[in-house]
């Protein structure tokens, strides 16, 4: 009841504000998402000329920012609904794809705008018209602006103002992550498993995560489970079925926060499939990645159209070392090879992130002055 009476006045409140500063209003699907933004809204909500909101579904996501930035609860269901479809802004800023596809905007809001939440390319792991909407996208780095430029020219998608302004997380996480001392060594044997989610039901998670965790508990290393939360809505069934079986292990635990970043800091290397997180466990950490090849991670079966190639696949096939499902009884000796591999190979996948996403000004301080140059 009192979750219903929040969502309910929240809604309300956030609809009814009147104010003649430039209003910009940022939604979040969970907490989990909040530090893809943070460092954005507490950069904008800075300048005094702008009435910055938070919008968010997850009840839980209610800490509050540096500066003053009002925080609203709409929930999943008929007040998110009405939020998106009543909610007058000059700016609606996330990092939620496919608006105005499955949930419409209010005309009301005079530019969406798109915050990415993966170093990922934009053709590929994302659905064909998961950006067809938005007014503005803030690309992490000239490829991701290629590759929309080619789906606007080949699909006939209205044009939209896309700038390369960096990767506002990286600017979050790497704040956090300034205490941590790359020369420390990492607790031995300390793996972290961290599988993308996937719409098709054959994927590694669902068909071989609980496998994974159990092969390598059996050779002695301690597993940390780190699911996205796209994972526990669509595979409840099998996170519930691992915890069950390894709870009570104490070679294993699990983490759904993703805004603890601890077993990042713990581990000695991180196992992927296709999750963008392998690029930023990288890029961070300087510690190695471990792919397993099972199911590619195809949200649009026309990528090939824009491209064949992804900044993510050049990363996993050239920087990263990588083994197939059908190996996996040899994965302790998979990385064991890592351990004796060359560090320059992680000194390349770190240049190579480097190269090809946008670093000359801090990215909240671009998406600042990109706004505050549209509102004149």
């Amino acid at each position: 009841m009192k979750s219903f009476v929040r969502k309910f006045t929240d809604t309300l409140k956030i609809l009814s504000i009147k104010t003649d500063k430039k209003f910009i209003v940022f939604y979040s699907e969970n907490r989990n998402y909040r530090n893809y933004l943070i460092s954005v809204i507490e950069n904008i909500a800075s300048e005094k000329n702008f009435k910055v909101a938070y919008v968010s579904s997850d009840e839980k996501d209610k800490d509050s920012f540096v500066n003053n930035v009002e925080i609203f609860f709409v929930g999943a269901g008929i007040f998110r609904l009405l939020f998106f479809t009543l909610i007058k802004c000059d700016f609606l800023i996330t990092s939620l794809s496919n608006l105005n596809n499955n949930i419409k905007v209010s005309k009301n809001c005079k530019k969406l705008a798109y915050i990415p939440h993966s170093l990922c390319s934009t053709h590929k792991v994302y659905e064909k018209k998961a950006f067809e909407h938005y007014d503005i996208f803030f690309s992490l780095g000239n490829y991701q602006k290629l590759e929309l430029e080619r789906a606007e020219n080949l699909y006939g998608y209205k044009r939209k103002k896309i700038f390369n302004v960096g990767y506002p997380y990286l600017e979050k996480i790497k704040d956090q992550s300034e205490a941590y001392d790359v020369n420390i060594r990492d607790k031995r044997n300390n793996i972290v498993l961290a599988l993308s989610w996937q719409r098709n039901k054959e994927n590694l998670f669902d068909n071989y995560a609980e496998k994974i965790i159990e092969k390598l508990i059996k050779k002695n290393f301690f597993v940390t489970l780190r699911i996205h939360p796209e994972t526990l809505k669509r595979s409840k069934k099998n996170v519930n079925s691992i915890i069950k079986k390894f709870d009570l292990n104490e070679k294993f635990s699990i983490n759904t926060d993703l805004q603890n970043m601890e077993c990042f800091k713990n581990s000695e290397i991180l196992i992927s499939d296709n999750g963008g997180v392998a690029m930023e466990f990288v890029y961070i950490y300087k510690k190695p990645v471990l792919f397993i090849n099972y199911k590619e991670k195809i949200q649009n079966q026309d990528y090939k159209d824009i491209s064949d190639e992804t900044f993510e696949d050049n990363f996993k096939n050239n920087y990263c070392r990588n083994m197939n499902i059908g190996s996996i009884d040899e994965i302790d000796l998979e990385i064991q090879k890592i351990r004796i591999t060359d560090k320059s190979l992680i000194t390349k996948s770190v240049q190579y992130i480097e190269k090809n996403i946008n670093q000359k000004k801090p990215p909240s301080e671009n998406i600042k002055e990109i706004l505050k140059n549209l509102c004149k």
